[in-house]
């Protein structure tokens, strides 16, 4: 009898308990609705605009990529030198867009800042940035009322730069008059890497309610090489059995939009701006 009466009263606990938070939720979603701010400005559909033109921003910090250059690697870890399997780089990029409805095209120049990395068992620390920049086309394939979601391909070319330190050495000390003719020990010339690739992306963007529109958006994709070329430098040197490389790498950004957006004309508009144009004699034939 008492084991009964103790689980009677777990259960009427329980399911109370479950009935606060239901009842607690349900009051929580009819507050929402209820005193949600209702915006003053009529704002029109989204379907209303034709076309716009996009600038894009994308700060460093909140834009990342991660590559891999496997040959070079294996030529530095052949020569006791470090450098890591995977190199992450945070990005500065700016691009512009010109969108038509469902079909976009647009350039984006991408600053990869350059890494550091130190690897304590072989002594030795290496930097590597890029630059990079890439046409692209995409194509909306979710346009609804508030988001839409494009797939883009592209083409594009990327020169990635790479520096390596014997760190641990003492350092040398050169006459600056003697900067052609001395020997530089513990460091290696920039290496110098240039590769064409294609691109694929998804990229989510919210779709404007206002002539001009602030937004954030949110891009991921893939870029791949043409081909493998081969490792260089930037100094007036020629490599011998320098190894090659073909861009691969993975990136996703967290990049603002400003955006001018135009509205469909309707027939009557058209024709009246028609007329004002052939009226319009721009001063050569006053009345």
């Amino acid at each position: 009898m008492k084991t009964f009466s103790f689980c009677t009263i777990h259960f009427v606990k329980v399911t109370s308990k479950r009935w606060r938070i239901f009842f607690f939720l349900l009051l929580a979603g009819w507050a929402q609705t209820t005193f949600a701010q209702i915006d003053s400005v009529m704002i029109p559909d989204p379907d209303e605009y034709d076309w716009s033109s996009h600038l894009y921003l994308g700060a460093p910090f909140i834009n990342n990529s991660i590559g891999s250059y496997t040959h070079l690697r294996n030529s530095l870890n052949q020569q006791g030198l470090g450098f890591a399997r995977l190199q992450g780089n945070s990005m500065a990029s700016y691009g512009f867009g010109i969108q038509k409805r469902r079909v976009k095209i647009g350039l984006d120049v991408v600053y990869g800042l350059a890494n550091s990395k130190t690897d304590k068992n072989t002594a030795t620390k290496s930097r590597l940035g890029f630059q990079a920049f890439s046409v692209t086309l995409g194509y909306g394939l979710i346009l609804r009322r508030n988001r839409q979601w494009f797939v883009n391909v592209g083409i594009g070319s990327q020169e990635t730069r790479v520096n390596i330190y014997k760190t641990g050495a003492t350092t040398p000390s050169v006459s600056f008059d003697d900067l052609l003719t001395s020997p530089m020990v513990g460091q290696s010339p920039t290496l110098l890497h240039k590769n064409t690739f294609l691109e694929l992306s998804v990229e989510h963007m919210f779709r404007p309610k206002r002539p001009i529109s602030f937004s954030p958006v949110v891009k991921f994709g893939y870029r791949y090489g043409t081909k493998p070329t081969s490792w260089g430098t930037d100094a007036n040197l020629s490599f011998q059995n320098a190894p090659s490389d073909r861009l691969n790498q993975f990136f996703i950004q967290s990049i603002f939009v400003v955006s001018n957006n135009h509205k469909k004309r309707t027939h009557a508009e058209k024709e009246a701006r028609r007329k004002r144009r052939e009226a319009n004699t721009w001063g050569l034939n006053p009345q």
